[in-house]
């Protein structure tokens, strides 16, 4: 589609989606596509966190702040299994118990 400025619109192509409010969509929802790329962005979140030299306090707190919010935001649209939850929560325990975060 060409606007009057000489711009050109093109359209969504059948594999392609788009990003409405960070979540990539096309005729339906893209699950499997937004969950790998919410937990790619959780854990390094998690692990630039852990990287800090924070206090443990602090710790707990930016990783509430910064890390589980980028789940809170879609958990409303994206369908999480509590399998899928439950190895991301793994994942982060073992994170923080390798950085002495997080005790046995």
């Amino acid at each position: 589609m060409r606007m009057s400025n000489a711009q050109v619109i093109r359209g969504v192509d059948e594999g392609d989606g788009y990003k409405y409010l960070g979540i990539l969509e096309a005729d339906d929802l893209k699950h499997a596509h937004m969950k790998e790329a919410i937990s790619k962005e959780y854990l390094r979140r998690i692990r630039k966190i852990l990287k800090s030299k924070l206090n443990g306090g602090n710790v707990v707190s930016a990783i509430n702040a910064r890390a589980v919010s980028i789940i809170r935001y879609g958990a409303g649209i994206i369908k999480w299994t509590k399998e899928e939850l439950g190895k991301l929560d793994r994942k982060t325990r073992k994170m923080l118990t390798i950085n002495r975060a997080l005790h046995p």
